[in-house]
């Protein structure tokens, strides 16, 4: 299980499973911990928000508040004229 620390960039590969997250933290100190997504270049500077957790006390990510569920990576394909999501189809 790979360990991310603060402002790592990672590969989609180790973002399969919700990952472990560590940093060096202040005694009392509350994070909020948040994954990311800006490399959706049809909405640059928009972003997708993967996760987030806040009222972390110091590291300890599990005991924090989730505020948004993990969302695994994933892609869709877009209308180009329109810009918007298409319905695909499920299958």
């Amino acid at each position: 299980r790979q360990i991310f620390a603060p402002n790592q960039t990672t590969s989609v590969y180790f973002l399969k499973d919700r990952p472990s997250l560590s940093w060096p933290a202040e005694h009392g100190a509350l994070y909020t911990a948040m994954i990311v997504d800006g490399g959706i270049e049809r909405f640059l500077p928009k972003v997708y928000i993967h996760w987030m957790v806040a009222n972390i006390p110091g590291n300890v990510v599990d005991i924090g508040n989730e505020v948004m569920e993990y969302v695994t990576p994933f892609s869709f394909e877009l209308d180009a004229e329109a810009c918007e999501p298409r319905n695909l189809p499920s299958r």
